[in-house]
């Protein structure tokens, strides 16, 4: 029966590839997972950053300012600047005027953006610490008069020969040596560059632009605004303080606006979400990168592994399906297979099972072959029987008158003879395969008399018959041919002479039949005897034509296979012995 097509399964690359690519999914959604987790961790580190800086800078500003403040309130309360400025003079005295200019000079050492301090006395003088800038000193003249510290940020006000951009801080002054009043002196001003406030200088890693800004624009920067910074720039909300992300033109902006309430303005940041993104970015390209190499690694592990497992299998299936089409021809031609070490074990399980199976295959062939042959011997041997039945009865009936008119004319011998060959041939005639031991001890006994009588005084005859055998079953017609053979070919020289022995044997030993013919003829040589002997074991069977010792030979295998035994043993002027032994039968059926 052809076995069940399994063609219907998947093959074996296809769950290779099928587990590349949830290999492949479990990856990407991990490293997808993880850029999340880590792009957050990032987006929050980054704002924390922004406003960590925001705060440093605020931080810085008024640290900057406190220190101007400082060094102009100073000057404010000095005594020395107190008691030049209550005195009444047309024009500042020269002394004065030096003690002014050491005082002044002290502070603008300190600080070099201080560029000009003017004091606008009460008394009407007026005292400029560095050259006189007309368009200072109107602006100066526009401040209000304030008790507190006042920040002009106003644009245009610049000062030096490279024109930088400053701002106005002005205070006014007292007589605070007076300790029974407190007496207005007048004010003075501060001439700063914007340099001082560490905007224009302000780098960081990002690229941050700062920008001072009040109602009247940008006050200081350190960078010029580009176009989309000048659109968050113009937003109405951009005075509220806070941090807020702002998108212009598709592009996302993270804006943090802190009020610097001693200047009146804002603090603003603006920064590009996507320079802080960059590092994230990066991350991105590089995780896109792994898991490109990955399916790549895994596309080429699936054609290796298709290589070196599943090209040696179609190969072994192959090589399978040509043994079954086209059979015997096939057996001799090895399969070698390479790959891994356990492929290679199975072509070559596979090759020593093709032998075995070859090797079957011609025993099987071999027993086929013989068993037809022996088929065909009995069926031969069976059609020889029916002819040798032919008309028996008129045989046997002719024999018996014989017998009658031998003794009717007083011819005793010849009636023996006679009668001993009607029993012979009423035996030989007889349909069964099987007989007792009995019978078979005397038909021969009766083929004997008749060689006696011919013979007469050329040799005797032994029986060796144990009774306990008697009544076991052997092949028909056995011993007869052994008989006749040592009769015709062992004591031929004899038959003129005298002392010839046959002894004619039959014992039971355990499961076995034990029958031997020993004669003291002429004997055979051992070539001879090694022929009968190697006939049992031999592959030829016996002609079915043959009689004699090939035709016991031929019915002993044909009948007990490797079960029964045939000895021949003897040497040239001393006879021969033949044994046989044969599984123990009643009735025809084995009792081995």
């Amino acid at each position: 029966m052809r076995r069940k097509s399994t063609e219907s399964g998947m093959p074996i690359v296809t769950y290779i590839g099928a587990s590349c690519m949830v290999l492949v999914l479990v990856v990407s959604a991990v490293f997808t997972a993880g850029y999340e987790i880590f792009s957050e961790h990032v987006r929050q580190s980054n704002l924390a950053y922004t406003a960590q800086v925001f705060t440093q800078l605020e931080d810085q500003l008024q640290a900057q300012l406190q220190t101007l403040e400082d060094g102009l309130k100073g000057l404010a309360i000095n005594r020395t600047m107190a008691a030049i400025f209550k005195g009444k003079f047309q024009e500042l005295p020269f002394d004065s005027r030096r003690e002014l200019d050491s005082l002044t000079m002290d502070v603008m050492l300190v600080n070099p953006d201080i560029r000009q301090i003017v004091v606008e006395g009460y008394n009407g003088i007026t005292y400029y610490a560095a050259d006189h800038n007309q368009v200072l000193s109107d602006a100066i003249q526009k401040l209000p008069e304030q008790p507190q510290f006042y920040y002009d940020l106003s644009p245009g006000l610049t000062t030096g020969k490279e024109n930088k951009r400053c701002f106005l801080l002005s205070t006014s002054m007292y007589d605070i040596w007076n300790y029974t009043s407190s007496f207005f002196l007048g004010r003075m001003t501060m001439v700063v560059q914007l340099e001082t406030l560490g905007l224009e200088n302000f780098t960081d890693q990002y690229d941050m632009s700062l920008f001072l800004l009040n109602e009247n624009g940008i006050c200081a920067s350190n960078r010029e605004p580009t176009e989309m910074e000048q659109q968050i720039l113009a937003r109405a909300d951009i005075f509220e303080d806070g941090q807020r992300e702002i998108i212009v033109n598709g592009r996302s902006y993270l804006v943090h606006t802190g009020h610097i309430k001693a200047l009146n303005s804002s603090l603003v940041s603006i920064l590009p979400k996507e320079n802080i993104m960059q590092e994230l970015d990066q991350i991105r390209k590089s995780d896109i990168c792994l898991m490109v190499g990955a399916v790549i690694l895994m596309i080429t592990v699936m054609f290796w592994l298709n290589r070196k497992i599943n090209e040696p299998l179609y190969q072994l299936i192959s090589h399978m399906q040509r043994i079954e089409h086209e059979e015997k021809r096939y057996f001799g031609n090895e399969l070698h297979l390479s790959g891994y070490r356990e492929i290679r074990q199975v072509s070559e399980e596979f090759n020593h099972m093709i032998r075995k199976v070859g090797d079957l295959t011609d025993d099987l062939v071999q027993t086929t072959t013989n068993l037809y042959e022996a088929q065909l011997q009995k069926k031969q041997a069976e059609l020889l029987q029916l002819r040798s039945q032919i008309n028996p009865h008129f045989l046997y009936n002719t024999l018996e008158s014989l017998i009658g008119m031998a003794y009717l004319e007083n011819a005793d011998q010849t009636a023996d003879m006679v009668k001993s060959l009607a029993q012979i041939f009423k035996y030989s005639v007889k349909g069964q395969d099987f007989v007792l031991v009995r019978e078979e001890i005397a038909v021969t006994r009766a083929y004997l008399s008749i060689q006696q009588r011919r013979f007469p005084g050329v040799f005797e005859v032994h029986f060796c018959v144990d009774d306990d055998a008697v009544s076991c079953q052997m092949p028909k017609m056995l011993l007869q041919p052994l008989v006749e053979n040592a009769v015709s070919h062992g004591f031929r020289e004899q038959f003129a002479g005298t002392g010839g022995q046959l002894t004619v044997g039959v014992r039971r030993e355990d499961k076995k039949l034990h029958l031997w013919v020993e004669d003291n003829g002429k004997g055979l040589n051992a070539e001879k005897m090694s022929y009968f002997n190697e006939m049992l074991c031999g592959d030829t069977m016996p002609s079915p034509d043959s009689i004699g010792l090939e035709n016991v030979i031929g019915r002993i295998r044909l009948i007990y296979g490797g079960a029964g035994v045939f000895h021949m043993t003897g040497e040239l002027g001393h006879g021969v012995r033949i044994d046989m032994e044969l599984p123990l039968t009643y009735g025809g059926e084995k009792h081995v």
